[in-house]
């Protein structure tokens, strides 16, 4: 939340109000959420696609050379 304030004769009193919004703003901590929620699915689906790679890949052969069998090539 940005706020316009006047400035007063105590900077200090100024300069308190900026670092105490500072403090209490919740912007930048719900960022910072949202990109370790992004980091644990990516590196799910990494270690899941590590893990399940060279089965995968088998299924998706054995597959291909049936249907290239079936064809006659």
């Amino acid at each position: 939340m940005v706020k316009v304030f006047t400035i007063t004769k105590n900077i200090g009193e100024y300069v308190g109000i900026i670092v105490k919004e500072f403090f209490l703003s919740e912007e930048g901590a719900t960022a910072i959420e949202y990109a370790l929620m992004a980091a644990l699915i990516g590196s799910t689906i990494i270690g899941a696609q590590t893990a399940m790679g060279q089965t995968v890949f088998t299924m998706y052969q054995t597959a291909a050379n049936t249907i290239m069998a079936a064809m006659g090539s």
